[in-house]
């Protein structure tokens, strides 16, 4: 949650928001009240919340200040710590590596600034070495002219000054900052650097002496002699009382180790932690003399902080509560680009024991990152408890929640990668943020649980909502817990408004109810759109298993979706929903079910029962031999839709439809979705009859066709340009090679080659290319006679 643009009411100028000139004062500064206090009253000062994404922050307070006066701004200061090439902004490091990840941030900006705007940066040696070019980034993106600097910043007896000598273009804006405040100000705006020097546990080098040597917003980083060594602590874990960043990136391979005795590091209430760029290993948290004792065997942040993580790797973590990393309450946790790696959340047998990552009351992102062979309770990669998810661009691989399963009764072995309890943080005056978990461009392959979501077990409340999109989940498992329940080979959803599962595919996993996907009966609405469920099973010893691909427990749309070889022991290869009184609304529409089984009963190979029909679907076989079979939905179409084998295209695995499938165009447009799972767009027109028609199924047939392009001398020529063929002496001959390359996904012909006067045809000329290949033909000029020749070289082509 962002303050309010006069934090505390120590801005007495707020009545004046609608100024043309803002500053931004960073809340880590020392003393920053001195400062807001000395702002003009023709400036409005915001308060950057040390706790918040300071990016983020200026972004909503500038879209905010256009909404509400619909001025453009004509400057902008921000005063915040900063070391060269780095703007500390919030609990946000602006830098080259991180501000691609702001990009967009930046960019908008310009829709709030004048054209004649300038941005000036008041944070110490932020332009000097390669922070110059770190402004020359910042000054594109926002398409102003800015200044910084590239010495101290701030108290003149410090070493400090507020002059800005390095500038992008023309600078017109002054500090709207009282001349006498700006003398009386004692602090300056660096974030000093500390460098470790040795491995030692403690005393003079050590990373524990420069902690607490630290101030507030100061910078550890550690000697390039101690690459790919190991600080082991003897002597407890590292205390976090202010806020720090500790970066390894000098020091490549560098481990801190728990030495399996204590955790690495304790972060303390109303901190900002950043670490970078180093291992983690061999934490131990399981203190029973300790409250909280046994939470985060690597690191444990307590309520209302900030982490970030980036590019750490955890290994060999052990706690009672997240292996390798605990955060607790009204925090906010990122992790990037990092790996969790065999770290173990079982010791204390817990609901929340995280194999890697435990959260609570917490918004937690995570991206591109990896978590394999991590052992929990419920969730072998994370434990989200009340927590606001967001997973991105990352890999869950082996991890296990097994351990949780024999005990029982309820709510153990749950989700074999993620597992979730509340998608909302509740603050303790009522507000709420959150409500969603997002799992995007993510997969989960071989995780195992037991009694609910192999690969993940998603529940929330009240108004919360999933969404998985363009993710895969594969040969994951959940077997029985001490209940005898396993249901959601990949994955099961519940209790929520809304659930979507977008763009994914579900191969191989296995249940004993939903080998796929299971879908509890608490959920108002589900929607799977442009999926595919392949291989999926359902097993039991006794045969009493139900929905090979899913099993759908409440209201549930499925649209464009190709459901295909999926088994089941008991009932339902396809589809399981247990509807005696008809009161699950399951609807259908533009979907193939292909060679689903169901063993139990025969008559229930695609579906336990009949859907509602949406339009335009597809099964085959039809029906079975038993009396009692009955078709998916009423009106489907009977055919076989030709799908080529699972296979992987473009990074996505899908069934694609063959040449002259009977789904190419046998859709309906009405309410279909505009792209399909490969994110080609919708609809086609696939069986090439000038009308385009949607497909059934997650795949869109792309008619194949020729391209054409025809390169001579390296260069591609294009459609009635020219070419030179030079001089030559009288009696030569000149010859040139021309190459056409067929870049489309059908056969090339030529024909009807013609030449003008003068040049004649040097062997063959091809007839046919065939798709991704290439042909070449040879024309020659006889020079018997001095002249200029000039005409035009045509062939035919079925590039359309």
């Amino acid at each position: 949650m962002f303050p309010s643009f006069c934090v505390d009411k120590v801005a007495d100028n707020c009545d004046n928001f609608q100024s043309a000139t803002l500053v931004f004062i960073d809340a880590s500064l020392d003393s920053y009240h001195d400062l807001v206090a000395g702002v003009n009253k023709n400036a409005t000062v915001i308060i950057l919340d040390s706790q918040e994404d300071g990016i983020l922050q200026i972004t909503e307070t500038l879209k905010t200040h256009q909404i509400q006066y619909q001025t453009e701004i004509d400057a902008i200061h921000i005063l915040s710590h900063g070391y060269p090439g780095c703007l500390l902004l919030g609990n946000t490091e602006l830098k080259l590596e991180t501000i691609t990840r702001y990009q967009n941030q930046l960019k908008d900006w310009q829709i709030y600034l004048s054209k004649t705007a300038n941005i000036l940066l008041y944070g110490c040696q932020v332009a000097a070495g390669i922070g110059s070019v770190f402004v020359q980034k910042i000054s594109q993106l926002t398409g102003v002219n800015i200044a910084a600097s590239t010495d101290i910043v701030g108290n003149n007896l410090q070493g400090g000054s507020w002059n800005l000598d390095y500038k992008t273009g023309e600078i017109h804006a002054n500090l709207p900052i009282n001349p006498q405040n700006l003398i009386a100000y004692e602090g300056i705006l660096l974030a000093a650097v500390l460098t470790v020097s040795n491995t030692n546990n403690s005393g003079v080098g050590s990373l524990r002496e420069a902690i607490s040597l630290a101030q507030p917003g100061d910078f550890i980083q550690f000697d390039s002699s101690l690459a790919n060594q190991k600080i082991t602590l003897t002597s407890g874990e590292l205390e976090i009382n202010k806020n720090l960043i500790i970066d390894g990136g000098n020091a490549t391979g560098l481990t801190l180790s728990g030495n399996n005795t204590s955790r690495v590091f304790h972060q303390q209430p109303d901190t900002t932690f950043t670490l970078k760029n180093i291992k983690i290993a061999d934490g131990y948290a399981n203190d029973p003399n300790e409250l909280l004792g046994d939470r985060g065997g690597g690191i444990f942040a307590e309520k209302r902080t900030n982490i970030t993580i980036e590019n750490v790797e955890f290994e060999n973590n052990t706690a009672g509560e997240g292996g390798a990393l605990t955060v607790y309450h009204f925090s906010k946790a990122v992790v990037i680009n990092s790996r969790f790696i065999n770290n173990d959340g079982t010791l204390s047998l817990s609901e929340q024991g995280a194999g890697a990552i435990h959260v609570r009351d917490v918004e937690l992102i995570v991206e591109d990152s990896i978590f394999e062979n991590n052992k929990g309770i419920n969730g072998g990669g994370i434990n989200s408890l009340a927590s606001w998810l967001t997973v991105k661009n990352s890999q869950f691989i082996n991890n296990d929640t097994t351990a949780g399963g024999p005990i029982g009764p309820n709510t153990m072995g749950y989700g074999g990668a993620i597992y979730t309890d509340g998608l909302k943080v509740t603050y303790p005056d009522g507000t709420q943020t959150g409500g969603t978990a997002l799992i995007q461009n993510s997969y989960f392959q071989g995780n195992i649980g037991a009694g609910s979501g192999g690969g993940a077990f998603l529940f929330g409340y009240d108004n919360d909502e999933i969404l998985i999109e363009n993710s895969r989940f594969s040969q994951n498992t959940v077997i029985a817990d001490s209940r005898g329940i396993g249901n959601g080979g990949g994955l099961r959803t519940g209790n929520v408004a809304l659930a979507t599962i977008k763009n994914t595919t579900f191969d191989n996993n296995l249940a004993i109810s939903g080998g796929g996907v299971w879908i509890d009966v608490r959920s108002t609405q589900s929607n799977i759109i442009n999926s595919t469920f392949s291989g999926n099973k359902a097993e039991h010893p006794t045969g009493e298993a139900y929905g090979g691909a899913m099993t759908i427990q409440s209201p549930t749309n499925i649209t464009n979706t190709t459901i295909v070889n999926n088994t089941s022991q008991g009932i339902g290869g396809g589809i399981f929903s247990w509807d005696p009184d008809n009161l699950i609304p399951i609807t259908v529409s533009n979907t193939i079910f292909v060679d689903n089984f169901a063993n139990g009963n025969d008559f229930t190979h695609h579906s336990s029962r009949q859907l509602i029909d949406g339009g335009n679907n597809l099964q085959f076989p039809g029906l079975t031999t038993h009396p009692k079979s009955e078709f998916v939905t009423p009106n489907i179409i009977v055919s076989d839709p030709q799908l080529g084998a699972l296979q992987e295209i473009n990074g996505i695995w899908v069934h694609p439809l063959l040449a002259g499938s009977s789904a190419i165009d046998g859709g309906t447009n009405t309410n279909a979705p505009t792209t399909d799972q490969l994110g080609q767009t919708r609809p086609l027109d696939g069986d090439n009859n000038g009308v385009a028609t949607v497909d059934i199924g997650s795949y869109e047939y792309l008619f194949p066709t020729p391209e054409i392009e025809v390169i001579q001398n390296a260069t591609n020529i294009i459609d009635n340009s020219s070419f030179d063929f030079g001089t030559s002496t009288v009696g030569s001959v000149v010859s040139k090679t021309f190459t056409i390359e067929n870049n489309g996904t059908a056969d090339l012909t030529l024909s009807e080659l013609t030449l003008p006067t003068g040049l004649t045809l040097a062997g063959t000329f091809p007839t046919v290319i065939a798709a991704g290949s290439q042909g070449t033909f040879d024309v020659q000029l006889d020079t018997n006679t001095a002249n200029t020749f000039n005409g035009e070289l045509s062939f035919t082509t079925n590039d359309t």
